[in-house]
C-alpha cells in the first residue's frame, strides 16, 4: 500500500505509513496492457512465468464515509483507515 504524508488534526502521518483496513475486492479485468501487468508484476518481485495471479484491491472512494484511527497498542503501531458506515457517530480520529 502507498499513501502520501499528511497531517490530520495535529497529528502527522508519515508517507506509506497508513494501513488501509477495508475488504479487497478483486479486479476481475485490469484496466492495463499485457506489458503494464508484466512490469507491475516484475516491481513487486514476481513474473507471469511464476503461474497465474488473482489482483484484488482495497478502494478509499470519495464519497464513503470512513474512519482514520490510530491504535493504542502496541505502541508504535501505524494509523488506519477503515469504513465508517453502520458505525456508531463519533469523533473519527483518535
Amino acid at each position: 500500500m502507498r499513501s502520501c504524508a499528511f497531517e490530520a488534526l495535529g497529528r502527522r502521518v508519515a508517507a506509506d505509513a497508513l494501513t488501509l483496513a477495508l475488504p479487497l475486492l478483486p479486479v476481475a479485468k485490469p484496466a492495463i496492457s499485457e506489458a503494464q501487468l508484466q512490469r507491475f508484476l516484475r516491481e513487486r518481485g514476481l513474473f507471469l512465468v511464476d503461474g497465474s495471479f488473482d489482483l484484488f484491491e482495497a478502494i478509499v472512494e470519495p464519497e464513503a464515509a470512513h474512519e482514520l484511527l490510530w491504535p493504542s497498542l502496541p505502541a508504535g503501531a501505524p494509523p488506519f483507515i477503515q469504513a465508517a458506515e453502520g458505525k456508531a457517530r463519533r469523533d473519527p480520529y483518535r
